[in-house]
């Protein structure tokens, strides 16, 4: 259920709670007309996460007084009605402009973020789209002004879509060889505690391993840890994996650094917090040292997308290949994990949802990804990897 919050009369702004940010605005230009200009879209925060999962916010400046030669003059008052607003004051004949960002000084934090003029009808719609997304705003309008000049003068839906993936694709790098037997046949999967780091090291032994008969050996560095590893040497066995645990980063380098092997290894690493650090710095140092070993970074898609940020910044030094985002089936929506591969520079390996294995594991490949964000704008909740195909 939809619940409008903080009206102000005299600024006209209204900020709605809604599950998407697609009903705020249906229900905006129901309340306000259809001059009500977008201010702002963000998650819920705070108490308002109870009221809705996003937080948009309209604004129009203030109607002049009704002059009586104007024509149905009704119309007006039941506008005013439908806002529940008390008659405006004498206004000068030209309505005023909206205030400046300093007279919003009642939503601290809210900057002033109108839909720019330049864009057409065509391309304010996918501007909003794809600020839905948690796009950044100069970014969308930089999607939305390049798609709406590039469509033809009359476009279909179907050309819209088509023209709006292509840009997607373009702007983020190109898919890179993973886990190919030309390549290194060594992987290291790193990320933050809880990211799903030891079942993506799982679900790529069935799928680069099992399933085209190449022997695995799956290495945990968490033997340090008290029960850490002992579910994962579970699954090995079962699997029939060779399984290795390394208590110190000076045994694994040792076996790091022996005899090449055609096998396939997967290195399952610690899920380090800010105060690790340290430890973190000397795992890297070693991993970056031996070239044959890809790193993947796994972000969970169910973040916020400035803790997704937060989180590259934080094991940029482990040096990635690449992203590999999980839990894709809890996250919200997916402009913001094109915006991470578009902003960091770094492709996406591999989409990750779910724990059964390895049916819930797909190639992110920009194609996919651009589908995702566009399918997943018009269609709220959905969430599935099937519809990114």
């Amino acid at each position: 259920m939809m619940q409008p919050a903080q009206t102000t009369p005299s600024l006209r702004i209204k900020t709605y709670y809604s599950p998407t940010v697609e009903e705020a605005i249906q229900q905006a230009r129901r309340d306000l007309g259809d001059d009500a200009m977008l201010l702002r879209s963000r998650r819920s925060s705070g108490e308002g996460q109870s009221l809705g999962e996003y937080e948009v916010t309209f604004a129009l400046s203030p109607l002049p007084e009704p002059v009586p030669s104007q024509p149905a003059p009704e119309e007006t008052v039941v506008f005013r009605q439908r806002l529940t607003l008390p008659e405006p004051p004498a206004a000068p004949s030209q309505p005023p402009p909206l205030p400046a960002a300093s007279g919003l000084s009642q939503y601290p934090g809210l900057p002033v973020s109108p839909i720019p003029a330049s864009l057409n009808p065509h391309g304010i719609q996918l501007y909003i789209r794809l600020t839905g997304q948690e796009i950044p705003p100069d970014t969308a309008l930089s999607l939305a002004t390049a798609v709406q000049d590039a469509l033809p003068p009359f476009p279909d839906d179907a050309q819209i879509e088509l023209a709006l993936r292509s840009e997607l694709i373009r702007r983020i790098p190109p898919p890179l060889p993973v886990l190919h037997w030309a390549t290194p046949l060594r992987a290291a999967i790193v990320g933050p505690p809880g990211a799903g780091k030891t079942s993506l090291v799982l679900k790529l032994a069935w799928r680069y391993g099992l399933e085209v008969r190449r022997p695995v050996e799956i290495w945990s560095l968490d033997g340090a840890r008290i029960g850490a590893g002992a579910q994962l040497a579970r699954y090995a066995e079962l699997l029939g994996f060779t399984y290795r645990s390394f208590e110190s980063t000076a045994g694994f380098m040792q076996a790091l650094f022996g005899a090449p092997s055609d096998r396939l290894r997967l290195i399952d690493t610690p899920g380090f917090t800010r105060g690790e650090r340290p430890a973190a710095a000397e795992l890297a140092s070693v991993l970056n040292a031996n070239p044959e070993v890809e790193t993947h970074l796994v972000v969970p898609a169910s973040l916020r997308p400035e803790e997704m940020r937060r989180v590259v910044n934080r094991f940029r030094f482990f040096q990635p290949r690449s992203l590999v985002f999980s839990r894709i089936d809890e996250a919200p929506v997916f402009g913001a994990l094109w915006e991470l591969s578009a902003h960091s520079g770094l492709a996406a390996s591999f989409f990750s949802a779910g724990q059964r294995i390895p049916e819930d594991l797909l190639p992110a490949t920009p194609e996919r990804m651009a589908a995702l964000v566009t399918r997943s704008a018009k269609e709220p909740g959905s969430h599935s990897l099937e519809k990114g195909r």
